[in-house]
């Protein structure tokens, strides 16, 4: 949750600024910054007045979603290393096509192949959202991984 990263942003500033009273005025010109990316970033997204049953694959995506207004039906995850079995899959297939699931939202890691098998087997298309687990530490990365995040969601809605 953008917001979330907001405040975080906030303590990790003010923290820094306490300790390094030298540089308070750069800690809080950075995170004056970054609160102006982020509002940037909310401030385009748009919700399509009709949204289609979604399954993530991802419990990151989860709380993402949902704050900008969009309906998770079901999250599959594993646990690492884990793999699902041909019944899950089975099951969730099933599940897909009875409810008319039309978007499936995975991170590119392992249940990405499980989202491939599934959308074979079904009319939902898969959309990939990156989690944001790694990073460079660039300072506008978080910035451009969620404003891509946000434009891949409008599609897999508006699509």
């Amino acid at each position: 949750d953008m917001d979330n990263a907001v405040v975080q942003a906030k303590s990790i500033s003010t923290a820094l600024g306490n300790l390094d009273k030298e540089n308070k005025d750069l800690y809080d010109s950075n995170f004056e910054k970054f609160k102006s990316n982020v509002a940037a970033v909310n401030n385009d997204i748009s919700i399509p007045s009709e949204t289609k049953l979604t399954i993530s694959f991802h419990e990151g995506f989860d709380y993402m979603i949902e704050k900008y207004g969009f309906h998770i039906e079901k999250t599959f995850s594993l646990e690492e290393n884990a793999q699902a079995s041909a019944h899950e899959i089975s099951e969730l297939i099933d599940e897909i096509n009875e409810d008319d699931i039309k978007v499936l939202f995975a991170a590119d890691d392992s249940t990405l192949n499980i989202a491939k098998t599934i959308a074979n087997e079904t009319d939902a298309k898969i959309y990939i959202l990156d989690p944001i687990t790694t990073g460079d530490g660039n300072y506008m990365e978080y910035i451009e991984k969620m404003s891509n995040n946000i434009k891949v969601i409008q599609e897999a809605y508006y699509e």
